[in-house]
């Protein structure tokens, strides 16, 4: 576990940490040791302000416009303070309704005593996340990992993800990746660097040019490595060359994924966003620094994606912001289908569901890898983690998007969840729950996962309202053209004694298999 580390301008570490929750008490006290020179860096965040879900269906260019007015308007008394007193460099980060600033201990005061600053945090530093990997040539076939989620049965419909958009923040990408670079977007709306760094995009450290590769990988190699190889991408390199991140950077990354070409008039924003990284220092809380921003996101009709981190199966162990309500928490599963060890699981700490939302493959995940501008002939490797599994559902999610454009997104992160057999996806069993057309003739069996592909078709569906009547006509349809029985998956949630009250979770472990349905939700 990495610990996130204060930003101070001409110091090492500061013994501080300034309102590292919301609460009524979260406002720094001016007797809180600082240094007295030069600055420390922050985050302040602003009384009040609309609440981002109140715009939910509203039109995409009324969410960017009142989101941004109304954070301007109460901002306007703080930075004129701020610049009355000389200070430079400070970022509006209206999609927070917060301001990023450098600050003496006397300024700080200053604000602290302010009815209009809710909120003081250090801007704080996060560490890339660790993978473990190997070389590997090129894929011969198509990976087990993309069988297992079922895309090829998509891919067989003419469905690849084409039209789709999906947006990385992470190390950045490889530009020059002979599997990437047909896929990149263009243009001056599709590469964020928040520090102006790189104006293409680049990636020194490898970390997200391997989890774009599980998204959107395929044409190089000859075979496809991704669960949506005709999505496009673009990305923000949130992760600086030494592999840390600011807050205050992701704050802006996330802003900037919401209207790319600061233009609220033209519609640019992705369709998904997908995050491989946690505050792994704040394991087992919730941590609300990003909440907004995801709420912001949702409200505009984007899926929201994270990693739900490698800290075992320890209770007590979801991560922020995968844990917010508005978050798609995703842990990892193995080639025969089990939990990772590794893989984060429990409770989440925000709103008490079960956590993680799904799982998907992570284990020995063949993917895309640094090309150094395209010299590397097989730029390809085999990474572990959650950060890998992740990208397994923001590419179901680019395909059932692209394939199903009138169906929301909200529905279909339901019905992804729903079909989930022993909670991982299936793209298939999705895409029928929405209505999609079956195939002709049916696929084969996922590699590697003893499921029926009766079971997988089912689910529990509670959430999208589905009848009992609806779902026993789909497994019996299913029963009938397949002729397979049903196995008994092995739920991912805790047993019904240590479940807490405020189970509202939708019921991911195939109840009508098993029979018994008291660890589903009702």
């Amino acid at each position: 576990m990495i610990p996130l580390t204060p930003r101070v301008g001409g110091f090492g570490a500061v013994a501080i940490l300034l309102a590292a929750r919301w609460s009524a008490a979260s406002v720094v006290s001016p007797s809180v040791p600082l240094p007295l020179e030069p600055t420390v860096a922050v985050i302040l965040h602003l009384a009040g302000g609309i609440d981002p879900r109140s715009l939910t269906g509203h039109p995409h260019r009324e969410i960017l416009e009142t989101l941004r007015h109304d954070a301007e308007r109460r901002s306007a008394p703080v930075l004129q303070m701020l610049e009355s007193g000389g200070v430079r460099n400070v970022q509006r980060l209206w999609i927070a309704n917060a301001i990023a600033v450098e600050l003496t201990k006397t300024q700080l005061d200053n604000l602290a005593s302010r009815p209009d600053v809710a909120h003081i945090r250090l801007d704080v530093t996060l560490a890339v996340p660790a993978a473990a990997e190997e070389e590997t040539a090129a894929p011969n076939e198509t990976p087990w990992n993309v069988n297992a989620v079922n895309a090829p049965a998509l891919w067989a419909l003419g469905h690849t993800g084409r039209g789709m958009v999906v947006a990385s923040l992470d190390t950045g990408v490889d530009g020059d990746h002979p599997d990437l670079k047909p896929r990149w977007r263009g243009g001056t709306n599709s590469w964020f660097d928040p520090r102006g760094e790189y104006k293409r995009p680049t990636d020194l450290l490898g970390h997200g040019t391997q989890v774009l590769g599980t998204i959107v990988g395929g044409g190089g190699s000859g075979k496809a490595i991704g669960v949506a190889p005709g999505a496009q991408w673009i990305a923000a390199k949130i992760f600086d060359d030494a592999g840390t991140a600011s807050l205050s950077a992701i704050h802006r990354a996330l802003q900037w994924v919401i209207d790319p070409d600061g233009d609220p008039s033209t519609d640019d924003a992705p369709d998904v966003v997908s995050n491989a990284w946690v505050l792994e220092s704040e394991a087992g809380q919730c941590d609300r620094e990003f909440e907004r921003d995801v709420q912001a996101l949702k409200a505009a009709g984007i899926a929201v994606v994270f990693a739900a981190g490698n800290f075992g199966s320890a209770s007590g162990n979801s991560v922020s912001p995968a844990n917010y309500a508005e978050s798609l928490a995703v842990g990892a599963v193995t080639r025969d289908g089990a939990t990772a060890a590794f893989s984060a699981r429990g409770w989440s700490d925000c709103d008490g569901r079960a956590y993680p939302d799904l799982l998907a493959p992570g284990v020995d995940v063949p993917t895309t890898d640094l090309s150094v501008g395209g010299l590397i002939p097989n730029p390809y490797t085999v990474s572990t983690g959650t950060s890998f599994a992740v990208s397994h559902v923001a590419g179901a999610l680019l395909l059932l998007q692209g394939a199903l454009p009138e169906v929301p997104m909200l529905s279909i992160e339901r019905a992804l969840t729903s079909t989930a057999s022993r909670g991982a996806i299936n793209v298939e069993a999705a895409y029928l729950l929405l209505g999609g057309e079956a195939q002709q003739r049916p696929p084969p069996l996922r590699e590697g996962f003893a499921v029926a592909r009766d079971e997988r078709a089912h689910g529990c569906a509670t959430s999208l309202g589905n009848g009992w009547a609806v779902l026993t006509a789909m497994i019996w349809w299913l029963r009938k053209i397949t002729n397979v029985r049903l196995t008994n998956p092995m739920p991912i949630h805790p047993t019904p004694q240590t479940r807490p009250k405020a189970w509202e979770t939708t019921c991911a472990c195939g109840k009508l298999a098993t029979g018994d349905s008291s660890h589903c939700s009702s």
